[in-house]
């Protein structure tokens, strides 16, 4: 049965027809305006999600298409900076010969740029830095105590255990024939730190001419062994002073003077009685009482000084007079044979309160006319 507005009715469930394809479609007609006019609708398939899917489809193979030409232009970059990294050297024939050429002469090749090699870093010889013939060490004293007296050199305390320990070290060390070779050997303790006491000495010695191809005494292993060596065969003892065997220590002695002048103003030196560096100054000079810079010496400007105004009186010898003596032709008078040349002797004695008329003497001389007395010998006949 028709409704009044001519929309059919969905059926219900049981009054669906089996045989009906169309049964399971429906169609909204309250929403369609050309149902509404009576028109017939045909039902057709829904073509609006091919449309979408195609869309996405061209959009993804375009992002792919971006993608990979990113990757490609990649790869040229890279390619292209590792042959412009890479140099092209041209190619050289034997001998650099001319190649001869059709109609167009000899052509002659470039050749390669020569490639200069960098010398190699300088390497620093550590060794060079050390000193010869010079090994320092340090200890530690077990049965003593570290006292104000040990920290200055100048102190009774100090120079007693510095010259006991010098003499115990320098006969462990070495045997009697190596002090008696030829080697003047040395052993100075420098100073002592606290930590029960710690001391710091140095070894050194001295090659005599004519022995310089013999090895040396000692060297750093050899002197930490045999302290060790000694300190176990006396139950860690050298003499009366009790030494653990890990506090013996050994090393070379880097040369202060190379490195920066020992902080010298003037000229640094190794000092081998002393066993310390020392600082020289020029001549006229003298060190500070810092030990390093060099000062005026107020001594030496005093006496050049004085030496500057004593040149006025040098010149009161007056050698000028001696010309003012030339009248020595005077004896031209002969005829003094008279009593004058008898009274001439007293001036003989006035020269000597005058020590200033030194060309005076040359008067003295005149007496040899004495010798002319000769004459008269005449009266005798």
């Amino acid at each position: 049965m028709q409704p009044f507005n001519g929309i059919p009715v969905k059926k219900e469930s049981t009054e669906l027809d089996i045989g009906d394809p169309y049964d399971e479609y429906f169609v909204p007609v309250n929403q369609h305006k050309k149902y509404m006019r009576g028109e017939k609708l045909y039902v057709t398939q829904d073509k609006r999600r091919s449309l979408g899917t195609n869309k996405k489809k061209c959009c993804w193979g375009f992002i792919g298409v971006l993608i990979l030409g990113v990757l490609v232009a990649i790869c040229v970059a890279i390619l292209f900076s590792q042959e412009s990294s890479t140099t092209v050297q041209p190619r050289t024939f034997n001998n650099d010969k001319k190649i001869q050429g059709a109609s167009y002469g000899g052509i002659v090749p470039t050749q390669s740029p020569r490639t200069t090699s960098r010398p190699p870093p300088p390497t620093t010889d550590v060794s060079e830095m050390y000193l010869k013939h010079v090994i320092e060490g340090e200890l530690t004293i077990d049965n003593m105590q570290f006292t104000s007296g040990l920290t200055n050199p100048s102190t009774s305390e100090f120079k007693n255990l510095a010259t006991s320990l010098e003499d115990e070290l320098k006969m462990a060390l070495f045997e009697p024939y190596q002090l008696q070779k030829n080697h003047n050997i040395t052993v100075k303790v420098l100073g002592f730190k606290p930590g029960s006491v710690v001391v710091l000495y140095r070894v050194g010695w001295e090659v005599l001419d004519g022995h310089e191809k013999e090895t040396d005494p000692i060297d750093k292993e050899t002197l930490k062994s045999k302290l060790v060596s000694h300190l176990k065969a006396n139950d860690g003892y050298l003499y009366n002073y009790r030494m653990s065997v890990s506090s013996v220590k050994s090393n070379y002695v880097v040369d202060s003077c190379l490195l920066d002048r020992n902080q010298c103003s003037h000229e640094c030196s190794f000092n081998q009685k002393t066993m310390t560096f020392t600082c020289i100054c020029p001549h006229g000079m003298v060190l500070g009482d810092n030990g390093k810079d060099c000062v005026e010496d107020a001594e030496v400007e005093d006496h050049d000084h004085h030496e500057h105004l004593h040149p006025e009186p040098e010149p009161t010898p007056e050698p000028e007079p001696e010309p003012s003596v030339e009248p020595e032709p005077s004896p031209e008078p002969h005829p003094s044979p008279e009593p004058e040349p008898t009274s001439e002797p007293e001036p003989s004695a006035e020269p000597h309160p005058e020590p200033e008329p030194t060309a005076e003497p040359e008067t003295h001389r005149e007496p040899e006319p004495n010798a002319e007395p000769e004459p008269s010998a005449e009266p005798e006949p």
